[in-house]
């Protein structure tokens, strides 16, 4: 409910049906369970969409914590989407240094759990390249296309059942830059 709500426009009830279901999660599977991360980054999403990137951070990176305590590289698409997501955050939050360091631990993550050559770390690579080693006043080049960096929904499910990916779809855009 609480993504319906989100995708209705109502924040105010998507950041309650979430909230409501992180508490129920935290209470029935204990605090670091993994669909506890995926609520807290549900709630991030709200969160962020509200304004408050802040808040969203703490989110971001609880779910990131839970992530890598529990699923580690056995599921490391979404260790490493929690990864790029929250270097996003950070670098809307202006902290382009932070975000620099999730987006080298999500490559790394990648070339260790799918090769130098999959899809999906040319295409982290690619979007890491766009930041460039600069400082924090830094802005990053939003030239590179979806179609340089993407790969199709056909690739993500084979590998969603691979590696069991819980997210599904780890589609690579400038819009919603993920790896």
């Amino acid at each position: 409910l609480g993504h319906v709500l989100l995708h209705r426009g109502d924040l105010a009830g998507a950041e309650e049906m979430q909230g409501r279901s992180l508490r129920i999660l935290e209470k029935t599977l204990g605090p670091e369970h993994p669909h506890v991360a995926i609520t807290c980054t549900n709630l991030g999403h709200v969160l962020q969409e509200k304004g408050d990137l802040a808040g969203a951070e703490e989110m971001g990176t609880r779910s990131l914590r839970i992530f890598e305590k529990t699923l580690g590289l056995d599921r490391a698409s979404h260790v490493a989407t929690t990864c790029w997501s929250l270097g996003n955050l950070l670098k809307k939050r202006g902290d382009v240094i932070g975000a620099r360091q999730l987006y080298q631990r999500c490559l790394q993550i990648c070339e260790k759990a799918f090769g130098p050559t999959h899809p999906k770390t040319v295409a982290v690579r690619a979007l890491q390249g766009t930041m460039g080693a600069g400082t924090q006043e830094e802005q990053p080049n939003d030239g590179i296309t979806e179609e340089e960096v993407s790969y199709s929904r056909a690739e993500s499910e084979h590998d969603q059942g691979a590696e069991g990916n819980l997210q599904g779809t780890m589609d690579v855009g400038t819009q919603e830059e993920q790896p």
